[in-house]
């Protein structure tokens, strides 16, 4: 660790900097951070300590601005700052001193800004916005194996919409499947561990030494609930919960479609519903799974509608061909060896034969059964250096999932096989 010669106030670029290109945050978010960092610096200011240090704030220093924000008022409507937007301000403040950590600069710990408990009066609706996703994620300071465990951990809950049981699950040569916004979170992570002979990705540091290492399914859902209320959210957070909350915020986001008349932009959309209609099989109703997103998940048309905006407004391009002129010598069932247990019987016969074509027309092809998309999963992947990733659903498919890993899976193919005569590839 090392102590730094700029003052606060002149780390903010920086701090800037480093949202964007090591953590990856939206624009937005950015913005709100420097919003919500200029109320503090003016404070400082106010209190002639602008020229203060990273190391130097005291936990009395944060007393004082958390007592300014509880008192302020709006000089124009003379309205006081509700515990919601109070919070903004210090979460702020939190990933800001998270930047001094990650950069070891010595500061003030982020565990030191604490947050003022909710006023149960207010109804709240539960629901957490990107930059509170993004300051849950920053919530685990330091770089002791525990921090760094449940930082991955919280990145893997948000990235991959895997279920508690099947994060806990998760060994640890399964990094390579796993998205590569989670993945130097895990490496980071790793590089603590000691224990060679331990598969569990995610182990308990405490308990019994002849209990098992890997944690439990209560202890992830502990885990990510002690955070959220470290954070001062209105509401209890749970794997579940969190698992969703990006997804939501994904879904809300507005397209908007530039130079382009109304009426020209829905019949463009109307012929873009009409190819995704009449050539996309989806998964029948008894199939899908239950979840707190089951009124959204079912609107199959909304989803349709979403995914032709996107193709009108040029963000994806699709194109449906036939297997013969898109796959040249593809035969269906050419192949004996069986790579793949589930589904029914041409499902199965259509998987193995597309993975045994793959790998024919390229030995280097990596062929994974069942790649982990950033929601669910695909029935094959198709990775090779230097080239994107092809992940390609045979028969029916969660309108839903194509969707969201279009929207979030950038630079990736995703091929629809719904017979054995036509492909539907999305490129984003």
């Amino acid at each position: 660790m090392m102590h730094s010669s700029k003052s606060i106030i002149e780390h903010i670029s920086e701090f800037l900097d480093y949202c964007d290109v090591e953590k990856g945050l939206r624009n937005n978010t950015q913005k709100n951070y420097n919003e919500y960092l200029n109320k503090f610096f003016r404070w400082l200011k106010y209190k002639n300590l602008e020229h203060i240090l990273p190391h130097q704030p005291t936990p009395e220093h944060i007393w004082e601005y958390r007592l300014y924000l509880s008192r302020y008022q709006d000089p124009r409507s003379g309205k006081s700052l509700k515990k919601t937007t109070q919070n903004y301000y210090l979460i702020a403040l939190r990933a800001f001193l998270s930047y001094f950590v990650a950069k070891d600069i010595v500061s003030l710990p982020p565990g030191k800004v604490t947050l003022p408990k909710p006023d149960k009066s207010v109804k709240t609706i539960k629901f957490l916005t990107l930059e509170q996703i993004n300051a849950l994620l920053d919530a685990p300071a330091g770089k002791n194996p525990i921090a760094l465990r449940d930082k991955a951990l919280l990145h893997t809950i948000v990235s991959t919409g895997l279920k508690v049981r099947q994060i806990a699950n998760l060994e640890k040569d399964f990094i390579k499947d796993l998205p590569k916004s989670t993945t130097s979170y895990i490496r980071d992570y790793l590089k603590t561990r000691q224990d060679n002979n331990e598969k569990s990705l995610f182990i308990n540091y405490g308990g019994r030494k002849d209990a098992s290492k890997r944690l439990t399914t209560r202890s992830i859902e502990r885990i990510v609930k002690n955070y959220g209320k470290s954070m001062g959210f209105e509401f209890s957070i749970t794997p579940e919960f969190l698992r969703f909350a990006n997804i939501l915020s994904t879904w809300n986001k507005e397209i908007l479609i530039e130079d382009v008349l109304w009426q020209e932009c829905e019949i463009k959309i109307t012929k873009e519903l009409k190819l995704l209609k009449e050539n996309i099989s989806v998964m029948p109703e008894r199939y899908r799974s239950h979840s707190p997103l089951n009124d959204l998940l079912k609107c199959d048309d909304c989803i349709f509608r979403k995914i032709a905006v996107l193709i009108v407004d040029g963000l994806i391009n699709v194109e449906k061909t036939s297997v013969k002129d898109s796959w040249p010598d593809f035969c269906f069932g050419a192949t004996n060896k069986r790579v793949h247990s589930h589904g029914k019987d041409w499902h199965r016969k259509m998987i193995d034969s597309v993975a045994q074509y793959f790998n024919k027309i390229n030995g280097k092809n990596k062929i994974t059964i069942e790649p982990i998309l950033t929601y669910g999963r695909a029935d094959i992947g198709i990775f090779c250096e230097d080239k994107r990733p092809i992940y390609i659903e045979i028969g029916t498919v969660s309108i839903f999932k194509i969707w969201y890993n279009l929207m979030v899976m950038s630079n990736s193919t995703f091929i629809l096989v719904p017979d054995d005569n036509y492909i539907i590839k999305f490129e984003n």
